[in-house]
């Protein structure tokens, strides 16, 4: 099974995010993000063999950060950058700082398993990839309009394991097992 573990995105968020996608697909050739499957991902697992599952399952429940932490999701940006962007995202402001905690928590939990190794994490929920820009002023130009912009505020509570099923119309999504920090 092809899987990540995620933080949701809030359905209003989301919402906002769409309509920010609808302004940059003119822009050029973007694969953008479905709406609904909008998250911030903390490990991208790759394939995990169905006998692997229990295991990560078992692990992913010893991560804990009790309490939970907010979350507000501001601004846009492009990795690697403006100039040639590949990815088009909006940043995850307040509660960078747990979510990188919680990255890591996730990566100790989980490391005895053998799974692919995640590499440099930065917080952000990805709204397109880019094959080909056509107008990069006009990205430019959305990118500072929407620089301070906030998508929405929420309090994380819990994590996902998700499945992913790749289709000819993008990726179909589903909960494997929520867990509660």
């Amino acid at each position: 099974m092809r899987a990540f573990i995620a933080v949701a995105c809030p359905p209003e968020a989301k919402e906002k995010l769409a309509l920010v996608v609808e302004r940059i697909k003119p822009l050029g050739d973007l694969k953008v993000v479905e709406t609904e499957n909008i998250h911030l991902t903390l490990h991208f697992l790759g394939e995990v063999e169905e006998r692997k599952l229990e295991e990560l399952i078992a692990a992913l429940s010893t991560v804990r950060k009790p309490g939970g932490f907010g979350v507000c999701i501001k601004g846009l940006g492009a990795f690697p950058g403006p100039g040639s962007p590949r990815v088009l995202w909006a940043g995850a402001e307040k509660g960078d700082n747990e979510l990188r905690e919680l990255h890591e928590a996730v990566d100790s939990a989980i490391a005895h398993l053998g799974l692919q190794k995640e590499g440099r994490f930065s917080s952000h929920y990805t709204i397109a990839r880019v094959r080909y820009l056509r107008d990069k002023n006009g990205l430019k130009e959305l990118l500072a309009e929407y620089k301070e912009k906030k998508f929405g505020c929420f309090q994380v509570d819990s994590f996902y394991l998700m499945k992913s099923v790749l289709q000819r119309t993008g990726p179909v999504y589903s909960v494997v097992r929520e867990f509660q920090l």
